[in-house]
């Protein structure tokens, strides 16, 4: 793997858990897009956007939906085998 692969992997992982620890300690994700673009980056907490960016936010759950439509009953499944597998 070259160099330059490793690297990024390195950088996007550990941009994936600082996301995660940001995102597990609050229920609203802050995060910065950039006007030309729209690249989005998370904001540790305290900070502010940059003048090329706008921020943006979004909950980390969504609202309660309402109860959908019960579905179809299934069909048979396979026949069931005894405890001992059929073996005597």
């Amino acid at each position: 793997m070259r160099r330059e692969t490793k690297l990024a992997l390195v950088l996007v992982v550990t941009g994936a858990l600082v996301a995660r620890r940001a995102v597990a300690q609050s229920e609203t994700i802050n995060a910065c897009a950039a006007n030309a673009g729209g690249r989005l980056r998370m904001l540790a907490a305290g900070a502010a956007c940059k003048r090329s960016e706008h921020a943006v936010s979004w909950a980390v759950a969504g609202p309660q939906g309402p109860k959908g439509e019960p579905g179809p009953a299934g069909g048979a499944g396979p026949p069931s085998f005894p405890a001992n597998g059929g073996l005597s």
